[in-house]
């Protein structure tokens, strides 16, 4: 394992992915142009990456130190942070900062995570560090990695958890040295659950999570099927957790995840969600029932191992 050598303030390369929304009209882009104005000695570079389908007007006024980028073609979350960790590396960045079109970031966002960056400078496996998210009073990440569903962090912990935790993609920083090491992001996770991949691969080559005493707004897809998750965006996101499971869950987790599956469907029928929430859910869960762990791997790799843009053009962001 590698570390990076800090002196003075560590370099920060930050990436805003966006989709179907120009720079001006983003949340995170304002946000986060105020919490560098109102830290001049931050050392950050910010790359705006846009996945629309249709350029957004990338000559509009910019706020100082960020530029654009439209992406050649829409490859979701991995394409866009793969990208940005390539252009970190070159650029001498030592900390990549991960960051979707809607959050909302403090004005002093940089003196808050300070104390992450200084836990880190003392501390080479510390890889990833990252704050509390919540959605109104339910904590959301980061989460103890467990056999059934992650179990949330007290919202009071700070420091390195005692055991394997993943986090959300949203206002992370991840070391640009320890993804050069686990060999960067994986394509086969192109949209959803890249951050469960990340989290996972990290633990295993060794690398330490260090959880901020920052407390961030995130709203959670999941949580809201009518406003915020079109279908073939539920389908994706069903694929991908049903191959992370699969992939690097146990035979038990495996089992407790088909499980879960099924109460998700009794729920959403409680709830009265659309016929076509409720079928792609059953779907999912029904083929966890009638195909093997070997063929639902063998055919989620060949799909998706080269083509990280295989549903581009149908889902979101």
């Amino acid at each position: 394992m590698a570390g990076d050598s800090f002196t003075g303030r560590p370099r920060i390369f930050a990436v805003v992915v966006l989709y179907g929304q120009c720079p001006r009209d983003s949340t995170t882009v304002s946000t986060l142009a105020q919490a560098l104005r109102a830290n001049r000695s931050a050392d950050c570079d910010v790359w705006i990456y846009d996945n629309s389908p249709a350029a957004g007007d990338s000559a509009e006024a910019l706020p100082e130190g960020f530029a654009y980028q439209r992406a050649a073609a829409n490859q979701g979350l991995y394409g866009a942070y793969e990208a940005a960790r390539l252009a970190a590396a070159a650029k001498g960045g030592e900390w990549l900062l991960t960051l979707d079109q809607d959050t909302v970031l403090p004005e002093n966002f940089f003196a808050a995570i300070e104390p992450g960056l200084n836990a880190a400078a003392g501390d080479p496996r510390i890889a990833a560090i990252v704050p509390h998210l919540a959605e109104g009073e339910r904590l959301l990440s980061p989460a103890y990695v467990t056999i059934g569903r992650p179990k949330p962090l007290p919202a009071d912990f700070t420091g390195l958890p005692s055991r394997e935790a993943r986090a959300f993609n949203s206002a992370a920083l991840l070391r640009v040295a320890a993804l050069a090491a686990i060999g960067g992001f994986d394509p086969r996770f192109w949209l959803d659950h890249l951050d469960s991949w990340l989290h996972h691969q990290l633990f295993l080559h060794g690398w330490r999570m260090y959880v901020l005493p920052l407390r961030l707004e995130h709203h959670f897809s999941l949580l809201n099927y009518r406003e915020r998750l079109s279908t073939e965006r539920l389908r994706n996101f069903l694929a991908a957790e049903s191959a992370y499971v699969d992939l690097y869950g146990s035979r038990i987790a495996g089992m407790a995840y088909t499980a879960q599956l099924a109460v998700r469907v009794l729920n959403q029928m409680r709830r009265g969600e659309s016929r076509e929430v409720r079928r792609a859910t059953l779907g999912a869960f029904t083929r966890r029932l009638g195909t093997t762990r070997r063929l639902r791997i063998a055919e989620w790799n060949s799909a998706m191992g080269g083509r990280p843009d295989l549903a581009a053009s149908q889902v979101e962001r």
